[in-house]
Order: C-alpha cells, then sequence, then structure tokens
C-alpha cells in the first residue's frame, strides 16, 4: 500500500476515532447528568417518603386519639342515660310519695277538723257546766 493511502486511511480512522470519541465524552457527560439527576430525584423522593412516613405517623396517633375521645365520649353518654334513666324512676317514686302524702295530709285535716270541732264542743260543755254550777250555786 502506498503511503498516501495509508495516511488517508489514518485520517479516515482520526477522524472516525474524534467522532467516536466526542460520541463518547457526550455519553459520558449525558451519563454523568443522569446519574446526578437521578441521585437529586433519589434524594427528593427520600424526603418526601420520610414526610410521608411522618404525616402517617401522625395520623395514626390522631386516629388514636379520636379513638380514645370518641371512647370517652360513648362512656359519658351510657354514663348520662344511666342518670337519665334513674331520674326518670327516682321521680316516679317522688310521685307516688307525694300522692301518698297529699292523702295523708288530706286525712290528717280531717282528723284535725274533727279534733277543732270536739274541742270546741268541750270547751262549750265546760263553758254551760260552769254556767249551770254557778245557777245552781245562786239557787
Amino acid at each position: 500500500m502506498s503511503e498516501e493511502l495509508k495516511s488517508l486511511i489514518r485520517e479516515v480512522i482520526k477522524e472516525e476515532l474524534s467522532d467516536f470519541r466526542r460520541t463518547i465524552t457526550e455519553l459520558q457527560n449525558d451519563l454523568i447528568e443522569l446519574r446526578t439527576d437521578a441521585a437529586d430525584r433519589y434524594e427528593k423522593l427520600k424526603y418526601v417518603l420520610e414526610n410521608l412516613d411522618q404525616r402517617m405517623e401522625a395520623l395514626e396517633k390522631n386516629n388514636d386519639e379520636m379513638g380514645k375521645n370518641l371512647e370517652k365520649i360513648e362512656h359519658d353518654h351510657d354514663r348520662r342515660d344511666r342518670k337519665i334513666s334513674s331520674i326518670i324512676v327516682q321521680y316516679q317514686h317522688l310521685e307516688s310519695f307525694i300522692s301518698k302524702e297529699i292523702k295523708r295530709l288530706g286525712s290528717l285535716q280531717n282528723n284535725q277538723k274533727t279534733i277543732d270541732l270536739l274541742s270546741a264542743r268541750s270547751i262549750q260543755h265546760e263553758a254551760e257546766l260552769k254556767e249551770l254550777n254557778r245557777v245552781v250555786m245562786q239557787h
């Protein structure tokens, strides 16, 4: 082969190698950029997941607290229901007691009227007896 041909082949190979090297360099730069971008995205994703974990823990904690509060409200509601039921029973007993007391007081009032009447008669009889005694004593 002639020197000229060799030189020409070398030039073509150099150009091809130069283009190939340039392409490899561009690919390496793109790969570095992709790795950097992937690392950045991984860090962002890691941050988002950590934040999501914290939010989930906070939600679970709030859910537990709400469950406890709901149990307390239900307990208080049951206690109030029992109190209301006992008030109704107590009210019925009180009504019955008052009714009996009213009847007893009515009976006592009638007895008192009888006693007052008898007392008045007794006083009147005593006055009449004194009057009779005075009349008898005068004669």
